[in-house]
């Protein structure tokens, strides 16, 4: 995670006592219309930590926000401490944090509450990153398949 000096006054719901941060998009999982934070490779959003532990108590708070999450290192998609964005639905049985992306389809998941260190709430998107999350997709299939 990057921190960087903002303007509180670009802030939703700026409150003093939060750490916050700005961090970097990676992904298009959440380049979609429907999105809560509709951003994708080359994004930037503005978020703030939460504890872990208040998080999971609290969760029903957060539902439908988009959230960043650090997963453990032991996690298989850890890729050296990256950070993943996804809409929050809900926690499971106090067990799994279940998870949406957007993009290409609205898909869940769910990971065990174990299974990450940190935690923290996109308050704004700063900047959208690419703008066409179909665009490679499209020039591959137009290679494969030539008109005519």
């Amino acid at each position: 995670m990057e921190y960087q000096a903002i303007n509180k006054n670009e802030i939703p719901d700026f409150d003093q006592s939060r750490d916050y941060f700005i961090t970097n998009i990676v992904g298009d999982c959440m380049n979609a219309p429907g999105s809560p934070a509709k951003v994708g490779t080359g994004g930037r959003v503005l978020c703030h930590t939460i504890d872990k532990f208040d998080f999971l108590r609290d969760w029903e708070q957060y539902q439908g926000r988009a959230v960043v999450f650090q997963l453990a290192a032991s996690h298989p998609l850890a890729r050296g401490g990256a950070c993943m964005i996804k809409e929050f639905c809900r926690i499971d049985w106090g067990l799994f944090v279940v998870l949406q992306y957007h993009n290409p389809r609205k898909t869940l998941l769910s990971i065990g509450t174990d299974e990450f260190n940190r935690i923290a709430i996109v308050d704004k998107v700063l900047a959208e990153g690419r703008a066409d999350h179909a665009a490679p997709n499209q020039q591959n299939k137009q290679r494969n398949n030539p008109p005519g």
